[in-house]
């Protein structure tokens, strides 16, 4: 009876031991969210149940993909191991129902179990009844029944603890999403310019998805072009903004996906197309491509520069990001046109009195004795005659060929407008008088000359000599040496002849008139 005493007390003791070892694993996996701090938490505290040399954890998502495979040792330190292959993951381990034992006699062990272990506890994760992962537990000597009872008490406790964690990890990934995608809304809301726009976009997706760089491609399908339009963080020694073809462009590639899409640099299938556009680090790539009536006009890519695979987390949170900035890319090119459409006028696309006189109010900032400044102002007299007699059409094509010479015959750099029906207006900076009587009479008429101020001739010039500024008038049609009566009766006769329907440039090419000085 004494020995019997003495055995149901070590009984009661060792089970005591077990519960308070359990207990302990349970406390540990409970107080921790991260999985890899879980997976260390663990692995310290369950030497105090069983004896193991190290355990494997291998993890799959809810679609049965692999999630990596890590060891873990009696410390509770972690090391990433290789991710599984197709064949691992056919192993019958993965069919497991419950804890076996095993030994490298009876069975192959998948390919994370080294080639020298060769007894171990095995125990397939279900909290819930789903395949979650497995453990693998190698011990150095043959575990027992208890043993491998006591291995599915504490790693079903494990499984419970990483279900749970993977359960917090996406309620706080939704839940970025969510707060991502309302920042982002704001900012397609109020987007007036399409890179700040793309940088406002990259660091909120930040808090979606890691990377390293982002950048925008834009693409022309029916020109088979891509150009990089800008990158995030900016970097101007990586800037190019040529078009490249698109045949050989990534982005053809994501065009051809219709959706998000991974691409690492080391498949084969990839290794021909130009990576110069992301960063000669770059291993691999998350993509999406950004669509508009059912054409690609833009890629969104996230670049990723580590050795270790890019975590995604969700593609759909990428298609949501590809859709706001395809409203943003609307808002900003109808924002453009307006602004465009608000300062140029539509016949002949110079700008209007508004933009001129904009432009007018720090014009000449600079100016100095030295570095004086210039303005024109060209006016077309006779216009309503014009277009009273051959028509507002032919009227719209003067008003449209004498801006495009006036374009042609400023320099670049020369701001040039349409400041009303019949009046346009040049300024030219760093430019002097006779700069700008050149452009005003190429052909050097000695009537044009300053001492002749408020001469008036096919092209005149004005010298106001204070401050140095010119200004031209034109006048549309005359006849050299002829009243303006004789004109008017000119273009009536030719009109009737229909010359000007077969010409209609030709008698303003071959005829000026000379006008009196205005009172």
């Amino acid at each position: 009876p004494r020995l019997e005493s003495d055995a149901l007390k070590g009984l009661q003791r060792r089970q005591i031991e077990e519960l308070a070892a359990l207990a302990t694993i349970a406390g540990e996996v409970q107080a921790a969210v991260d999985p890899d701090l879980l997976l260390g938490g663990f692995g310290r505290a369950l030497p105090a149940l069983l004896q193991f040399d190290h355990l494997y954890i291998v993890r799959v998502d809810p679609a049965g993909d692999p999630d990596g495979v890590q060891r873990v040792d009696r410390g509770g330190r972690l090391e990433r191991l290789a991710p599984l292959s197709v064949e691992d993951l056919a192993h019958p381990w993965f069919k497991l129902r419950g804890a076996v034992r095993w030994v490298s006699a009876e069975g192959d062990a998948p390919s994370f179990v080294a080639a020298d272990e060769a007894v171990a506890i095995v125990v397939p994760l279900r909290p819930k009844g789903q395949m979650l992962g497995l453990a693998v537990m190698v011990t150095s000597g043959q575990p027992t029944l208890d043993d491998v009872r006591l291995a599915e008490q504490a790693f079903g406790s494990l499984a419970l603890a990483l279900d749970n964690a993977t359960l917090y990890r996406q309620a706080t990934e939704r839940a970025a999403r969510i707060q991502v995608l309302g920042n982002l809304a704001r900012i397609v809301a109020s987007v007036v310019d399409l890179r700040e726009a793309f940088d406002a976009f990259a660091e909120e997706v930040r808090w979606l998805l890691a990377f390293d760089r982002a950048v925008m491609l834009l693409v022309d399908e029916s020109a088979g072009e891509v150009e990089q339009y800008a990158t995030y963080p900016a970097d101007i020694t990586d800037a190019d903004s040529d078009s490249h073809p698109l045949d050989k462009s990534i982005a053809r590639v994501v065009a051809e996906a219709g959706g998000p899409i991974t691409l690492r640099r080391v498949d084969p299938a990839y290794a021909g197309l130009d990576w110069t556009p992301f960063s000669p680090a770059a291993t691999e790539l998350a993509a999406v491509p950004i669509y508009r009536d059912g054409e690609c006009i833009a890629v969104f890519v996230l670049v990723h520069c580590g050795a270790d695979p890019m975590a995604i987390g969700e593609p759909e949170a990428l298609e949501e990001v590809a859709r706001l900035l395809a409203v943003s890319i609307d808002r900003v090119q109808l924002f453009e046109r307006s602004e465009y459409q608000a300062r140029h006028d539509e016949l002949t696309e110079l700008p209007n009195q508004r933009y001129l006189s904009e432009r007018t109010e720090s014009f000449g900032e600079n100016t100095t004795p030295k570095d004086p400044s210039a303005i024109m102002v060209i006016d077309l007299d006779d216009l309503k005659l014009f277009n009273d007699t051959l028509g507002h059409s032919l009227g719209d094509q003067l008003i449209r060929s004498i801006a495009q010479e006036l374009r042609l015959a400023c320099r670049d750099e020369d701001f040039v407008a349409r400041s009303g029906g019949d009046e346009f207006g040049v300024l030219m900076e760093h430019a002097n008088l006779d700069q700008a009587l050149s452009i005003a009479d190429p052909r050097g008429d000695p009537r044009c000359a300053p001492e002749h101020p408020r001469r008036t001739v096919g092209r005149s010039a004005v010298d106001r000599r204070r401050d140095d500024a010119a200004g031209c008038s034109e006048y549309g049609g005359a006849a050299r040496g002829r009243r303006p009566s004789d004109v008017r009766g000119e273009i009536r006769r030719r009109r009737t002849d229909r010359l000007f329907e077969e010409r209609p440039h030709a008698p303003l090419a071959s005829v000026e008139h000379t006008a009196e000085p205005r009172r």
